[in-house]
């Protein structure tokens, strides 16, 4: 893999999706590609927050990491989505990211950019709401 330029971009309260989009960019350096691994900006209130320990944690730990622009989805050729499931959807904090792109992601803007989301749940059960999958945004 030569000349790719790869996004990661992800929600995570209480670090599982941060800790597979840590490995995913790892494994993107290692095939070569150029990786900005971005979290989206938290968007719950600091009491919140500081009531659960394990998202509090989370958040002290990578609140000076570089946060997702448009400039992510701009400059890459590949992007990929990670985020807890809440109630069947994605989270808030990717949802209003995304919304946020403003017409980027119509095409022409992401003409050709190939994406994939995934999701994880903090439960033993599969998740029968959510699935994985690569789209390719029309040229």
């Amino acid at each position: 893999m030569t000349d790719v330029k790869l996004s990661v971009i992800h929600c995570s309260a209480a670090g599982t999706i941060h800790a597979m989009a840590r490995r995913v960019a790892e494994a993107g350096e290692k095939a070569g590609a150029e990786v900005r691994l971005r979290q989206v900006p938290e968007l719950a209130a600091p009491e919140r927050i500081a009531a659960n320990t394990s998202w509090s944690q989370h958040f002290d730990t990578t609140e000076d990491e570089p946060k997702a622009t448009t400039e992510d989805l701009v400059r890459a050729d590949a992007v990929l989505l990670g985020t807890p499931t809440r109630y069947g959807n994605v989270a808030s904090q990717l949802k209003q990211f995304l919304d946020g792109t403003g017409g980027f992601l119509v095409p022409p803007g992401a003409a050709g950019l190939l994406t994939q989301p995934s999701t994880a749940k903090p439960t033993d059960r599969p998740a029968r709401t959510c699935r994985e999958r690569s789209t390719r945004w029309p040229r």
